[in-house]
This record gives structure tokens, C-alpha cells and sequence, in this order.
């Protein structure tokens, strides 16, 4: 999922951030046995650091009872900037937060646009992902270490921009 955003994101950092939705129908306590506390560090780490765009927040809809407090329990080992963006909606609350998104961005299955069916769209990211050319990416950090020139130094991370500059220059 996390390889599918990156690979999808059309934009550099350009909004205040964005807000990602997660459906956790299906998502029950036997899953959640199988999640290693390494493997949530990562994706927090990832979440906050690892992600080239900014996340403003993570909202998890149609979240069972029992496993929404045990994601509570896990929610507070994330670091404290990121537990903040983390908001549960069980069944019963999850209109209320697709009220926040444009009727026109969500699928058919979550009472938004008819013409976006989520099959479609998992076949259509799928296609994408299989037509991704690596050089995007170089493209995006060459971008970055331009822009990064622009900002204005201090002692600690002059170093770091001018090997930056380096190896866009190289």
C-alpha cells in the first residue's frame, strides 16, 4: 500500500498535506495478532519520515469495537506527532468522516462517485504500478536537491546540501 502511494503521487509536497483513508472492513483481531510491533515502527517511521508527501492525517473507517481499543493501545507507541493523526471511526461514526472528503474521490462502495468502482481502481493502480519507470524517482530527489540549494543554510546541514549538489551535479 505505502509502495502504491509513492508510486501514484502525482505531486511533490505541493498541499499542506494529505489525508489518507484506510477501510478496515474484513480487519478483525486475527489480523491484528499478526502485525509484529517491528513491522508498526516501520510504518510509522515510513508515515513520518519515509513518505515523499506530508500526511496531515490517517483515518481508519468501519473500525470493529474491540479492535478499535486494541488499536488504541497500539496507537500510543507511535511517535507522539503521528498518534495525534491517527483518528479511528467504528461502523457507526464512519459517515462522519467521509463527510470531510469530496463525494466525487470516493468509490462507488463508500457512497461516492458511481463511475469509481474499487475493483476498477485496484486493476487500474495495479496497471500503473506495473508501468512505473524507476527514474521517476531519481527525477523527484534531483528536484529536491535543487530546491533544498535554494533554502537558506546553517552549519549543520550546509554539509549535507552541498553532497546533495554533488551527486545531482555527477
Amino acid at each position: 500500500m505505502t509502495l502504491e502511494m509513492d508510486i501514484l503521487d502525482a505531486g511533490f509536497g505541493d498541499s499542506d498535506g494529505y489525508s489518507v483513508l484506510f477501510d478496515a472492513r474484513g480487519f478483525g483481531l486475527g489480523h491484528l495478532t499478526t502485525i509484529s510491533i517491528s513491522f508498526l515502527k516501520q510504518l510509522f517511521s515510513y508515515f513520518l519520515d519515509g513518505a515523499n508527501m506530508a500526511i496531515r492525517e490517517i483515518n481508519i473507517i468501519n473500525v470493529n469495537a474491540v479492535v478499535e481499543k486494541l488499536i488504541m493501545m497500539i496507537r500510543s507507541l507511535a511517535p507522539r506527532d503521528l498518534h495525534e493523526r491517527i483518528k479511528l471511526y467504528t461502523k457507526d461514526k464512519t459517515e462522519a468522516c467521509l463527510a470531510k472528503y469530496p463525494v466525487d474521490i470516493l468509490p462507488k462502495e463508500l457512497e461516492g462517485n458511481p463511475k469509481l468502482i474499487l475493483q476498477e481502481m485496484t486493476e487500474s493502480n495495479e496497471k500503473k504500478i506495473s508501468r512505473f519507470d524507476p527514474g521517476i524517482w531519481l527525477r523527484r530527489e534531483i528536484t529536491f536537491a535543487w530546491t533544498n540549494q535554494s533554502r537558506p543554510l546553517d552549519k549543520q546541514n550546509k554539509k549535507v546540501i552541498k553532497l546533495q549538489a554533488i551527486i545531482t551535479e555527477g
